[in-house]
């Protein structure tokens, strides 16, 4: 389909990748590309839209090569990382979401995309982060909501304690109880961000029951 169809990585950890799909081993790229965080995005959409095909994932395989071919379309990394989040290989998303974040500061699609890129991963420093730089242009529901998830989960309680004191009373009245807070928080929580900063969720494998479906994840989605 792109004239670059036939091109190799030329950088190191993108190559090595390259060479466990030569045997269709899709795990063992997956690794290698964990440690490519510094290749470029083009030369790691050539391993991803390879090691797509050989999976059958054709959403993931058509944006990887769409941003192999043309790096500097400006919608190219977005697409690539809202199908690496939906194939549960969040930890590839994040870079190209960055990316895709730079000449559209202001869209909260790819905003929320990447928080979830991050969360996925259990990076929610990170996550947090992301949602601080862009802090004058967050609702307060999801944004700031999630910003005050994320800094809770990464042991700020001081952060959660600032941005939770901005969130108005919900319009309908309702409040989570301890006990649904707990449920939907985990046992870090007990009580208004009362967190053992020690405990974190579990980041989800690539490799899990996720990893073949998309999920609706903050309000963002397709633009």
């Amino acid at each position: 389909m792109f004239s670059r169809g036939n091109r190799r990585p030329s950088s190191p950890e993108p190559s090595k990748a390259w060479e466990c799909l030569d045997t269709d081993d899709v795990p063992g790229t997956l690794r290698q590309l964990r440690q490519a965080s510094t290749a470029l995005l083009d030369q790691v959409a050539l391993v991803v839209g390879r090691a797509a095909r050989t999976a059958g994932f054709d959403d993931l395989r058509e944006a990887a090569s769409a941003l192999a071919a043309r790096p500097g379309k400006a919608r190219a990394p977005y697409d690539y990382g809202y199908a690496c989040v939906g194939r549960g290989v969040s930890y590839l998303a994040a870079p190209a979401l960055r990316e895709a974040l730079r000449p559209a500061p202001d869209s909260p699609s790819v905003l929320r995309e990447l928080v979830s890129a991050y969360e996925d991963e259990g990076r929610h420093r990170d996550a947090a982060d992301a949602l601080l730089a862009h802090e004058a242009g967050l609702t307060d529901r999801p944004d700031r909501c999630l910003l005050v998830l994320n800094a809770v989960l990464a042991g700020d309680l001081g952060l959660a304690r600032r941005q939770h004191a901005l969130l108005p009373d919900p319009d309908d009245g309702i409040r989570l109880e301890a006990p649904a807070r707990r449920r939907c928080l985990g046992p870090a929580v007990d009580g208004p961000f009362a967190v053992d900063a020690r405990t974190s969720p579990t980041p989800v494998s690539p490799a899990g029951p996720r990893a073949t479906r998309r999920r609706p994840r903050h309000g963002g989605g397709r633009r």
